[in-house]
């Protein structure tokens, strides 16, 4: 939640994560978002955008990998 010295941007991590597309990717991570150190909620909004494109490169390598394609079961 908070600045890392030297750190990437949200830009450069999401730059990062879209250029491993085409990968074979089978998990992904997000940890040490702190509700309580980010009282504006901007982590936690740059934190779900992070997943989302985490989320859509998972897909996308499920389909590559040649997995079944099945309809969703929520109601």
């Amino acid at each position: 939640t908070l600045p890392e010295p030297f750190g990437f941007t949200g830009r450069e991590i999401r730059d990062i994560i879209r250029g491993l597309r085409g990968a074979d990717i089978i998990g992904a991570d997000l940890a040490e978002i702190n509700p309580l150190r980010d009282p504006s909620g901007i982590s936690a909004n740059l934190g779900a955008a992070l997943m989302l494109e985490m989320l859509c490169l998972l897909a996308e390598a499920r389909i590559n990998r040649g997995c079944e394609k099945r309809k969703t079961h929520w109601q």
